[in-house]
């Protein structure tokens, strides 16, 4: 039985309205979207441009676990960057200093084609875009495999643009979300605004699934969210924090009890500012290293522990575990819509 049904929740056949946000460095583990799916949510593979098809492969065989069919999120900087990162040897020298690790692997993604290619492969549920839009042969060759699409927007002219697309799905980011600010490679000027803010805008001239992806602390949040027109809410806090994603318990914490006055937006880490908790890289620190997702994913992998830690901006309840946070929030949904 569906939450709450809409033609969205029907589609990619979800019985939550919830979605996980595609956060960087493995936060969010492959093995954990698959449990999200199972449970009955919309859990999301994110594809890095330091990702290969062999990393991919195993992320989807970790998924599959759980849950038959992935989804996936392409965070490459389209299309201007259709290429994976390249290695630095001088940053991944300096960034080994820094955080006193083991040599750092350089390694190169392999070419966005190619993982678009593995992940078609897998024949997945949906297809998204955090990062700007692929060119509209590539939507077409995607949609006509029959895999729903999305894109992650941050303004109206954006979400204009991917409506124009073809994609089926609009994810609004507001200002006061996690991850990565997602944004078109473009001239156009970006105005930072609520997520509900956004909803209100994009409604009125888009008939596409919208979904919101602010800061939704609980199911009033939620639902609040719905009545002013989406379909479902993408968060980043609540999967993060469940027990099951692995986190030790001192960085379980952090994301649980973390503050707005903790929370900032950071250049430092991928190619585009990210929204996280305070962390041990300054604004100011060590520019070669600016953006290098590449060498802080291989020196993360070494030290799990040091990851900066994506979240909106309020502090949540905990979540305990997976079943516990779905079957909590649809108690207070059902109460509320009832």
């Amino acid at each position: 039985m569906y939450l709450v049904t809409n033609a969205l929740s029907e589609q990619l056949g979800c019985q939550y309205p919830f979605w996980q946000a595609p956060l960087p460095f493995d936060l969010i583990s492959a093995d954990m979207s698959g449990r999200i799916s199972a449970q009955g949510a919309h859990g999301i593979i994110r594809i890095a441009a330091h990702d290969t098809r062999d990393s991919l492969t195993a992320k989807i065989d970790a998924y599959r676990k759980h849950h038959a069919a992935p989804s996936f999120c392409f965070a490459h900087c389209l299309p201007q960057q259709p290429q994976g990162d390249k290695p630095d040897t001088f940053a991944a020298e300096l960034l080994q200093t820094r955080l006193n690790t083991e040599p750092l692997t350089l390694q190169r993604g392999d070419h966005f084609l190619d993982l678009l290619d593995t992940a078609i492969a897998a024949r997945p549920r949906a297809i998204g875009f955090a990062q700007g839009l692929p060119d509209r042969e590539t939507l077409s060759l995607i949609r006509e495999q029959g895999i729903f699409t999305f894109a992650i927007v941050g303004n109206l002219l954006e979400a204009l643009s991917a409506d124009d697309f073809g994609v089926d799905a609009l994810v609004l980011q507001g200002m006061e979300a996690g991850g990565e600010r997602s944004a078109f490679s473009n001239d156009l000027p970006h105005v930072e605004q609520t997520a509900l803010s956004l909803l209100q805008q994009v409604r009125a001239y888009s008939n596409k699934p919208l979904i919101v992806w602010g800061d939704l602390t609980g199911a009033a949040d939620i639902v609040a969210a719905i009545i002013s027109g989406a379909q479902a809410v993408m968060l980043d806090r609540p999967f993060l924090a469940c027990a099951e994603n692995g986190l030790d318990d001192e960085t379980r914490a952090r994301v649980i009890h973390g503050s707005e006055y903790q929370s900032q937006i950071s250049d430092q880490y991928t190619a585009r500012p990210l929204r996280c908790l305070q962390h041990a890289f300054s604004d100011a620190d060590e520019a070669l290293l600016c953006g290098q997702e590449n060498l802080f994913a291989a020196a993360f992998a070494q030290q799990p522990e040091a990851r900066p830690l994506p979240v909106s901006i309020s502090a949540i309840d905990d979540p305990q575990t997976l079943t516990h946070y779905l079957n909590h929030q649809a108690q207070h949904i059902r109460q509320m819509i009832a």
